[in-house]
C-alpha cells in the first residue's frame, strides 16, 4: 500500500502512524484522501 502513496503522501501518512492517532478525526485531519483511505488500514474496528 506505501507504494500507492507519493512521497509528499507518504511522508504526511508517517507522522500520522508515528503519532499512533487513527481515529476517525485524527484521519480527517489527514490533506489527501488517498492518505485517508490508507490510513483507514490502521484503524482498529470494534464490535459494539
Amino acid at each position: 500500500m506505501f507504494k500507492s502513496l507519493s512521497a509528499s503522501e507518504l511522508e504526511e501518512a508517517k507522522k500520522i502512524i508515528a503519532l499512533n492517532k487513527f481515529s476517525d478525526a485524527d484521519i480527517l485531519q489527514a490533506e489527501s484522501e488517498t492518505v485517508r483511505q490508507f490510513l483507514k488500514f490502521y484503524q482498529i474496528t470494534r464490535d459494539q
